[in-house]
């Protein structure tokens, strides 16, 4: 048992190590963002994606020891790591509870970063599209474009390029 909690804390540790790596990246593109740094923002793009594929293959390690664990205390495998947290033996109580706050705090932080990223490559989109709409205008144009600069930025084709963050 104490071999299947440490491989557990392992991969709680890693889980948490990799949620990090991820705020960083995110707080590195927000200076790109910035700072203007067009070309850091696209490299951060790649980045932040293979960052997304190492979360989730921590995750799903984390998950299967997380279930190897519940077994081994003889509870439903679906168990998740708070309902664990008082059925394990009390010297790892503390640590278990540690890291999974640890965790949560840290998952929250990496979503609002990333929210906050999004909406202001969102509003320079939606920036861009006025700017380039703008340099094609000719003056039979002006009263449509007047008319249509009401319309809601949010049904703009710039959310899906935006969503890729």
């Amino acid at each position: 048992m104490a071999t299947t909690l440490e491989s557990f804390f392992d991969a709680l540790r890693n889980e948490l190590q990799q949620y990090g790596e991820m705020l960083a990246l995110l707080e590195t593109q927000q200076d790109a963002l910035n700072n203007h740094g067009t070309h850091a923002v696209a490299a951060s793009i790649s980045s932040l994606t293979t960052q997304s594929a190492a979360i989730d293959a921590a995750r799903r390690n984390r998950e299967t020891l997380q279930r190897q664990v519940a077994w081994a205390l003889g509870v439903p495998e679906e168990q998740n790591v708070r309902q664990l947290i008082p059925i394990i033996p009390a010297d790892y109580q503390p640590l278990l509870t540690a890291l999974s706050q640890e965790i949560q705090e840290l998952l929250v932080r990496v979503r609002e970063c990333a929210r906050q990223n999004r909406d202001h490559l969102h509003r320079s989109l939606v920036e861009m599209e006025r700017f380039i709409s703008n340099l094609s205008l000719t003056p039979q144009d002006a009263p449509k474009r007047a008319q249509d600069s009401l319309l809601d930025v949010d049904e703009s084709p710039a959310s899906s390029i935006a969503a890729a963050v």
